[in-house]
């Protein structure tokens, strides 16, 4: 019986494919050379602390291999990368520059709405505050010729204008530019502003670092601490600074 092979059978390998048969290659290449005898859990003379030390620079120089292996095998992929990163940041920066021009006349008609429909608030606010004057002014002349029924309405209706009055003139005043204007295209696409908090660095030596505390990562505090040890620096608080045995072996 005939087995007809699915479409794409005979596709080329991808690269991700190729580089994982070129590493397996390689590892087993390594691996020939990775037969070492257990560590022995003290060493009892020198000749022994010599076969040791052996070993360690054989480890090590396995080790190194491994770094050449990985950086030969990189770099090409990290080149591949810079260039592919190098064209997204050019086109990403001119497209940029394009959005920047239209993104410039659209702020200043929006911040124009914005103004706009706030000083129409206002006055909305103040026409409405002047109706509950007068209502209030009407029911004092009809409670003063005895008509407490209309009196009472007007006062109410009154106190009613001077509420809404209030409540026009808190928006107008606490309302985000997004509320008061927006942009809408055609093609369902919306444009408005958003306020937002943005903080810049005025005077570093004036920063409280103890509120940044909770943002610096612990690597990133170590790499600090080995930077400052490396210049010099012995004593920080919160660091034990001191001198330990490192194994060299060469």
């Amino acid at each position: 019986m005939n087995i007809i092979a699915p479409i794409g059978h005979n596709n080329p390998p991808s690269e991700t494919e190729i580089l994982i048969d070129l590493l397996a290659q390689k590892e087993k290449e390594l691996r020939h050379r990775m037969k070492f005898a257990p560590a022995p859990a003290e060493i009892a003379d020198e000749q022994q602390a010599g076969r040791i030390t052996d070993e360690i620079k054989a480890v090590k120089n396995i080790i190194r291999l491994v770094s050449d292996i990985h950086s030969t095998t990189k770099k090409p992929y990290l080149e591949c990368g810079r260039i592919v990163d190098a064209w997204k940041k050019r086109l990403e920066v001119e497209l940029e520059v394009i959005c920047s021009t239209f993104a410039k006349p659209l702020n200043v008609f929006l911040d124009k709405r914005a103004q706009e429909e706030r000083a129409r608030q206002i006055e909305e606010a103040r026409l409405e505050r002047e109706r509950a004057e007068a209502l209030a002014a009407e029911a004092q002349a009809h409670a003063q010729a005895g008509i407490s029924d209309t009196a009472n309405d007007l006062l109410d209706a009154a106190v009613s204008s001077e509420a809404m009055a209030n409540r026009i003139e808190d928006h107008a005043y606490t309302a985000t530019p997004s509320q008061l204007a927006k942009s809408r295209s055609m093609h369902c696409a919306t444009a408005s502003q958003k306020l937002v908090w943005i903080g810049e660095i005025q005077n570093i030596s004036a920063i409280d670092l103890n509120k940044l505390r909770a943002y610096f990562t612990t690597d990133a505090l170590q790499k600090a601490v080995n930077a400052f040890i490396r210049d010099g620096g012995r004593s920080l608080d919160g660091v034990l600074i001191e001198q330990r045995p490192q194994l060299n072996v060469r």
